[in-house]
């Protein structure tokens, strides 16, 4: 099992685990939780496919944010073009 794999499953169950957690300032998920759970086994070709694919996800919510930013300041540099009546 690849190490990807299980750290982007045990993240996507990480809400779920947390409401199990005894009540605290801290959480903690004891070792008896843990052993509890069953991580859905996948050859190893899927899982590094889904690590592929998730890495592929994550680059383009980054590349998203950063044009987000831009048009953010591209639409503020337009409106103050106009209101200045230089457009």
């Amino acid at each position: 099992m690849r190490t990807e794999y299980v750290q982007i499953w045990m993240s996507f169950i990480q809400r779920t685990l947390e409401d199990g957690a005894p009540q605290s300032a801290q959480k903690n998920i004891n070792l008896a939780i843990l052993r509890d759970l069953s991580i859905p086994l996948a050859s190893i070709g899927l899982q590094d496919k889904f690590v592929k694919r998730l890495a592929c996800v994550d680059r383009l919510k980054i590349s998203y944010q950063q044009h987000s930013v831009k048009l953010d300041a591209l639409f503020t540099s337009i409106q103050h073009r106009a209101f200045r009546g230089e457009l």
